[in-house]
Formats: C-alpha cells, sequence, structure tokens
C-alpha cells in the first residue's frame, strides 16, 4: 500500500477475520455513539502492540467528538487516529459490498477502496515497509518475479540518489518488483543504525541491496546485488 505497509500482514489478516464481529448500526443511533461502538468492537479484541495504539486513539477520537483537536495532540497520536480511520474506511467500504444494492459506480468504487485499505488484489511492483522495525521479508517477496530489497533512510543522500534509478528500473521491467526497507524509527534524526531492522540485518552501510529469485530465494546481497542491479540498469537506458 501507499503509506508503506506500516503495519504487517499479520495485522491486515486479523483485520479481515474481525470484518465479521463489526454490528450493524441503527440508523437512528447518533453518529459520535456509532463510531465509537463500532472502534470498540473491532479493536477490543485486538491484542497489545502497535494495535493498542490504534484503539487508544479510537477512544480518543470517541471522547473529543466534534470538539476534537488535531493541534493538541502528538504526531503519533494523529498518525494512529488517522490509521483508525483509514481501516473504518475499510470495513465501511466491505460492508457496503456485502450487503448489496449499490449502484454500479459505487460498487466499483467501494471493491476498490477496501482492496486498497487490506493490500488486496495485485502485489505492488513497489512497496514501502518495516520504518525501523524488524520484518519477515518472506512476507513481501513477490512469487513469480525477481525481488530487489533495498534497505535505506531519507537521511542517507546516497539513498535518495539511487532511489529514482530503481523505481525507474523496476518500472521498465515487469518482472521485477521493489521492495524499500526504511530502517528510520519515526521521529529518529540521522540514520536510524540502532533500529531493530537495521540491527536484524546487521547493517553497518546503505544503501544495502538484496535480490531474490522468483522463487524466493536470495541470489545475491551487498556489492554483488549492486553490480546486478548495475548492469540491469544499463540494459534499460
Amino acid at each position: 500500500m501507499t503509506w508503506g505497509r506500516a503495519f504487517q500482514v499479520t495485522g491486515l489478516m486479523m483485520i479481515l477475520v474481525m470484518l465479521a464481529l463489526v454490528p450493524a448500526t441503527a440508523q437512528d443511533e447518533d453518529p459520535g455513539a456509532a463510531m465509537a461502538s463500532a472502534y470498540t468492537s473491532l479493536l477490543e479484541q485486538v491484542e497489545v502492540g502497535e494495535w493498542q495504539a490504534v484503539w487508544t486513539a479510537a477512544k480518543a477520537l470517541a471522547a473529543a467528538g466534534d470538539g476534537l483537536a488535531l493541534d493538541a495532540m502528538t504526531a503519533d497520536q494523529v498518525y494512529m487516529l488517522g490509521v483508525a480511520h483509514y481501516y473504518m474506511m475499510g470495513i465501511a467500504m466491505d460492508t457496503a459490498v456485502s450487503a448489496e444494492g449499490l449502484s454500479a459506480d459505487r460498487l466499483a468504487f467501494a471493491e476498490k477502496t477496501a482492496d486498497m485499505v487490506f493490500g488486496r488484489g495485485e502485489a505492488e511492483a513497489i512497496q514501502i515497509i518495516a520504518f525501523g522495525e524488524e520484518v519477515d521479508l518472506a512476507e513481501y517477496v513477490v512469487e513469480g518475479k525477481k525481488t530487489v530489497v533495498d534497505f535505506f533512510s531519507k537521511f542517507c543522500p546516497p539513498c535518495l540518489a539511487i532511489g529514482p534509478v530503481l523505481e525507474n528500473l523496476v518500472n521498465q521491467r515487469p518482472d521485477l518488483a521493489l521492495v524499500k526497507v526504511d530502517i528510520n524509527r519515526p521521529g529518529v534524526q540521522g540514520i536510524d543504525w540502532q533500529s531493530p531492522v537495521a540491527q536484524q540485518f546487521s547493517l553497518r552501510s546503505i544503501p544495502h541491496f538484496q535480490i531474490y529469485d522468483e522463487e524466493g530465494t536470495l541470489i545475491a546481497e551487498g556489492q554483488a546485488a549492486g553490480q546486478m542491479l548495475m548492469k540491469w540498469s544499463q540494459e534499460v537506458e
């Protein structure tokens, strides 16, 4: 997803499983109370961790009502509030599709929106993941394509310089997919060498590349992967 799949695929699957647990709301129920009820029915069943922050944001929304002041919240609180809304949008669209009765235009929009929220459909050619947290790259390797993994930080000038080159390469080669692993945790200034994902892969320099074949087997890493990418880039120029 475009916001980089900040949550792991397991989290997405949990939401999909819980879709059926959100109760229908009476039309005459207060909208604020209805939203709070839907949030509670869905999110109180989620284990602690990242989703606990979503649940907290949902409760803050229900408590604040129309008087919600975003400028009085921290950046992380506003972010998690947005995430809560994002998933509620997907749930609403899925529910509307299941209820039937939509016009053709609205049905198409609802299906497309729900698929976007829950990451369904064809895998994206370019994904941004991790944001400092540990990752299981096997979940992001695209079956049937060679997958390029680019470990980067927005505070790394060489990373920023090569990023567009890699994206251009993938856009011109339908047999390639690109997974960009952001090693920086939110709010950390400078290259975050101490982040969980940087420690997980023992990163000492970036950009750092890995290349997986169509079956998900690692075939090149580091300098060898960089040379392979340079060769491919020259071929598409």
